[in-house]
């Protein structure tokens, strides 16, 4: 029987689907990129269920923000993720 995935299912998920990977760093605790370049780790929420894991991760990059928002079910990782331009207001 499938069952919820864990955190290093996530940190996969999330380094295929976005292309985001991080690492501990002793000068900065998180060190994180994207696509090749530095985007700074902003917070980290994790709510874990019976069935599910649903994560929320803040990253900035030079000229975007990412939210990254997902809910993890049997394997599976579901994204409601926001990527904002900065200064588009949006």
């Amino acid at each position: 029987m499938a069952t919820k995935p864990g955190e290093s299912q996530y940190e996969k998920w999330l380094a295929t689907k976005h292309r985001i990977v991080c690492w501990n760093d002793p000068m900065l605790l998180t060190a994180c990129k994207k696509d090749g370049e530095t985007i700074e780790w902003r917070s980290k929420g994790v709510t874990t269920g019976f069935f599910t894991l649903k994560v929320r991760d803040r990253y900035r990059g030079a000229d975007r923000s990412y939210e990254i928002y997902t809910i993890g079910l049997f394997g599976r990782f579901i994204d409601y993720s926001v990527i904002k331009e900065e200064g588009s207001g949006v």
